[in-house]
Parts: C-alpha cells; structure tokens; sequence
C-alpha cells in the first residue's frame, strides 16, 4: 500500500526560496546565463562559493556534493534551457527581486518565479 502524506504538509521541490533569489541575482552580476556555458564550468561553483553577508548562511547549505547544491546546478540549468539572457532577467530576476523586496517589507514569504522560464 502507498504511503499517503499528510493533506496540509508542503514539500518544495528544488532550490529553497531564499537560495534562488540569491543565485539569480548572482548569476546576472556574473553576467547573465550566457556566462554560465560549457567554457566556464566552475562559474557556479564560483558564485556558491561566495561566503559573504547572507550568502554565507545560505550558501552553507550548497556544499560540494550535497543534494542542495545538485538542486541548484538544476535550476540553473534550467533557466539556461528555457531563457535567453533578457527572459532571464525579465521573468526571474526581477520578479524574484521585487518578492524579496516585498517580503522585507511585509515579513512574508512570497519569493517564487510564476514564469515561462521555470
């Protein structure tokens, strides 16, 4: 018989909010996906290695090895599948910006991309 999860128990798939408002903004200071290619493979790597101000506890999680940092790799690739450099910046970016911003402001969670590019 299959195991039934609870009915109100929320399990996100993917990279934790907060990681993937931080990636995003990192990887458009890195230069937009196209920086992210084939050329560069140690990019990501790069930024998750950022230990800096807030990045340095989220980023913590994304160690060598570790599912949250396979998650992350995905999500990248993800975006660089389904965007170009100016979707990117339009439908993740900014939309993942501005619910961080909000999210500040309110003390609310709300930091998700409702995007073509997801």
């Amino acid at each position: 018989m299959p195991k039934q999860s609870k009915p109100n128990s929320k399990k996100q798939r993917g990279a934790p909010d907060p990681v993937r408002v931080l990636v995003a903004i990192d990887v458009q200071e890195a230069g937009g996906l196209h920086a992210f290619d084939k050329e560069n493979t140690f990019a990501l790597d790069e930024i998750l290695s950022n230990k800096e101000g807030e990045r340095k506890q989220l980023y913590k999680l994304c160690r060598k090895g570790t599912d949250e940092r396979r998650q992350v790799r995905n999500l990248v690739q993800r975006w660089k599948g389904k965007c170009s450099n100016e979707e990117f910046v339009e439908e993740v970016v900014v939309p993942l910006v501005v619910a961080k911003e909000s999210e500040q402001a309110n003390g609310q969670s709300q930091a998700t991309e409702k995007v073509s590019c997801r």
